[in-house]
């Protein structure tokens, strides 16, 4: 219950920066991709442009499609409710996920992580905002996201590193990035994540911290994404 309690929390933190950064606008435009470190996302829909909704499919271990979005700065993101059947209306929609989307975001990557269902209801999502352009994110950067719980205390390419929840300012590595983490409780550490790994010279990563599988486990769980960079277009 405490490692839910963690989990929850921090997956709080996560949304409540992103809503604090944005300032709703009356409309916002841009391309945009979905991630799910944790479980997927059946697919959701969203509005298009052109006011029809369209579907969002989730990739297994990696981002999603782009996808065009033109409409509020709230986005919001649905899921059907019931079986299409003949000679009767469309199935429902019920909103599971929304964002305010930060001002100024180009290209954002919404990432989503799952809140505990209710009793009989559609599982929510928490979606946090990671603006994931050229500009913003480029090549021979890692980023560091904290969704873990824990406080994480360490190094990242010999650079001392604290990690509350959220995300951490962006790392510019070289050819290749080590990062070790522990947890400090109660005057001791406690080893939590230890990996180093080669970043080509047009290659960024971008690493999410969830909580251990088990509470009495101090070791976290990482979801990492490496891709090169290339222009974020949509057919859609």
């Amino acid at each position: 219950m405490a490692q839910i309690r963690r989990y929850l929390i921090a997956v709080c933190v996560l949304f409540l920066a992103t809503l604090a950064r944005a300032q709703p606008t009356e409309a916002v435009a841009f391309n945009f991709r979905v991630v799910a470190p944790q479980a997927l996302p059946p697919d959701l829909m969203v509005r298009a442009p052109t006011g029809q909704l369209q579907p969002i499919t989730f990739t297994p271990f990696a981002r999603s499609s782009a996808y065009r979005y033109r409409g509020p700065s709230r986005l919001s993101f649905y899921q059907t409710q019931g079986d299409r059947v003949a000679g009767q209306e469309a199935p429902s929609l019920q909103e599971v996920a929304s964002i305010i989307v930060p001002e100024g975001m180009k290209e954002p990557l919404f990432i989503f992580f799952a809140s505990p269902p209710k009793t009989g209801a559609a599982t929510r999502w928490s979606v946090f905002a990671l603006e994931d352009s050229w500009a913003s994110f480029p090549a021979r950067r890692l980023a560091l996201i904290n969704a873990s719980g824990h406080v994480l205390e360490g190094a990242v390419s010999g650079q001392p590193t604290r990690l509350g929840p959220g995300l951490a300012p962006l790392f510019t590595v070289g050819g290749s990035a080590a990062v070790q983490l522990a947890i400090p409780f109660q005057g001791k550490y406690y080893a939590a994540f230890e990996q180093s790994f080669e970043i080509g010279a047009d290659e960024r990563v971008l690493g999410i911290f969830l909580p251990p599988p088990t509470q009495a486990s101090p070791v976290v769980r990482k979801f990492l994404l490496v891709d090169t960079l290339k222009p974020l277009t949509s057919g859609n």
